[in-house]
């Protein structure tokens, strides 16, 4: 199937633990990009690279209602953590600075609204 898509397509394949096609495979199909959900191979996706972030700037900052804004800004934030290149999409979970960043959105929003 990846052939058959436009050239140098990203595919992330999340399914966990084994994803719909293995990342050796997809890049010699064409893939430029690949993610998985699997942390054992470049560019796992994982929703836990988001929480400590979230929840540390709702109970710093006392916001209490999570906006598509407020979403959209802490994606900034996650995705502005690293310097990208093609195995590095994301940081890991283990990456200090999103933590940081993710309390960053929250306090720059929360003076927006003062």
């Amino acid at each position: 199937m990846i052939e058959g898509m436009n050239s140098a397509p990203f595919i992330f394949a999340m399914a966990n633990p084994t994803p719909e096609i293995m990342p050796d495979l997809a890049y010699r199909a064409g893939a430029s990009i690949v993610g998985t959900g699997r942390s054992d191979l470049h560019n796992q996706v994982n929703n836990a690279l988001v929480f400590p972030g979230l929840f540390k700037g709702l109970l710093s900052t006392g916001i209490t209602k999570i906006t598509p804004d407020l979403k959209l800004a802490v994606a900034k934030a996650i995705a502005y953590s690293i310097e990208p290149t093609k195995e590095k999409l994301m940081p890991t979970t283990f990456n200090k600075n999103v933590v940081k960043s993710i309390v960053a959105v929250f306090s720059e929003l929360k003076q927006q609204k003062e």
